[in-house]
Formats: C-alpha cells, sequence, structure tokens
C-alpha cells in the first residue's frame, strides 16, 4: 500500500485547448486588418537555479516472505522507503506570439518548456524475513528519472508610449528607437514527472543484509493556476 498520492488533473489539457483557441480566434481576424501587426517571439536561455523535492512511501504489513521487493517484502511488518528528487539547470525555450490591436494595447500568448532527467537517491528498510524488528538498511540510485514542465502564458500587452517614461531624456541620440512593452496575465502550468514507487533489492541467507539493485517508477502529472507579468526593451536600428 502507497501512502504518498497523487491526483492527475485532466482539466489542464481543457485549458491548454482554450487558450490555443482563444489566440487564434482573435489573431485570426487582426492578421486580415492591415493596420495591426502581428509578432512571433522565439527565444530560450539556461535555467540557473536548482530545487529538488522528497517522497516517502510506505508499505504497513506487505504479506509476503522472501520476495525481494518492498512492496510485498515481509509478512505483517512494515516496509519503506525514502526518495530524494534534484531538478538541476538545463536549457529552457520559449515561443509565443500575439498581435496589437491598437497603437499601445495588444495581446498575446506563449508557451515555455523546461524538461531534465536526473536520478533520485533512495534510502529504504526491508524487513527481515525471518525476525521480527530487524530491519535491514539499503540505499541506492535509480535510473534517471524524466521531469517535464509547461507554462502557456495569455498577457495583455501595453507598449508605453513614446517617451512618456522619461520626457527629459528625448533629446538624447538614438533614444527615440527604445521601446518598452508592458505585459502580464495568466497562466497554466503542467508538470509531468517520473517517481519511485517500489524497491526492489537483493539478500541471501540468512538474510541480515539487504542490498538494493534497482527502482521502479511511475509517471505522475498535475496542473494549478498562475500569473504572470514582465517587461521588454526594444531597439530599433532602422525605420520598418
Amino acid at each position: 500500500m502507497d501512502t504518498q498520492s497523487s491526483a492527475r488533473r485532466p482539466a489542464a489539457s481543457s485549458w491548454m485547448a482554450a487558450a490555443a483557441v482563444l489566440a487564434l480566434a482573435v489573431a485570426a481576424p487582426a492578421a486580415a486588418q492591415p493596420d495591426r501587426e502581428l509578432f512571433v517571439l522565439v527565444d530560450g536561455g539556461w535555467r540557473m537555479s536548482t530545487s529538488g523535492f522528497s517522497q516517502q512511501v510506505v508499505f504497513p504489513e506487505s504479506g509476503g516472505v522472501y520476495e525481494e521487493i518492498l512492496s510485498r517484502a515481509a509478512a505483517h511488518e512494515e516496509a519503506r522507503f525514502d526518495s530524494a528528487y534534484r531538478v538541476g539547470r538545463d536549457l529552457a525555450f520559449d515561443v509565443g506570439g500575439g498581435v496589437r490591436l491598437t497603437p499601445d494595447w495588444g495581446f498575446g500568448i506563449g508557451v515555455s518548456r523546461f524538461g531534465i532527467a536526473e536520478p533520485a537517491a533512495i534510502s529504504g528498510q526491508a524487513p527481515h524475513p525471518l525476525h521480527f524488528d530487524r530491519d535491514r538498511s539499503l540505499t541506492g540510485r535509480s535510473l534517471p528519472l524524466a521531469r517535464t514542465e509547461t507554462a502557456i502564458h495569455l498577457q495583455g500587452r501595453f507598449r508605453v508610449p513614446h517617451l512618456a517614461w522619461a520626457p527629459a531624456l528625448a533629446r538624447v541620440p538614438g533614444l527615440a528607437a527604445v521601446t518598452i512593452t508592458a505585459f502580464g496575465g495568466p497562466t497554466v502550468f503542467r508538470l509531468r514527472q517520473q517517481l519511485v514507487d517500489d524497491v526492489r533489492f537483493a539478500q541471501e541467507y540468512p538474510y541480515d543484509t539487504a542490498r538494493f539493485t534497482t527502482a521502479d517508477h511511475r509517471q505522475t502529472s498535475g496542473a494549478g493556476l498562475g500569473f504572470h507579468f514582465g517587461a521588454d526593451i526594444a531597439y530599433q536600428f532602422s525605420p520598418l
């Protein structure tokens, strides 16, 4: 029995589909208007920060005798393990686009994606098959486990009127080519993560020790709603 539970939220796919439909519904009529501008953004970056989380799984009264897997490790005794997951640095990608509805206001949609695969550090306790209250400790590392983070950003965009943000600098050469655009809106986040759900080990008579061999895993997913905001600073080198 696994005391760790995770809920799958199928509504995330509906959010993503609705976001795409909304973007196309707004952008398609706008593209037919000659006085409206469409834009596409593609960029990438390197995630600088690291993070992590842990998980504990308990198998109470598993019912086995000599099974070499923790979920069936021993009769009427608790087997358990802890997994520590690390989310390291790697490349992240963004793509987006939108339409400027007025000289200053517009609408956009963007998608960010980050993926990585790293092993989990595992420590566990395997009950003795012949004696009560004589757990054997085992440690090891799983195979690399995949993690994928996807975020869909719906955003309103406001282009600051030309030099309204710094009228005193209007006479600075080249500053007239600088444009600042602020943006923000809701974000739908979706996460897929492979998690360890059982641990296999080796043992030999008289079974006083146990040795980690490998770990089984499953994929889980979830979604959530958040918010984002930011700003773009652009410099126009020549007239369009």
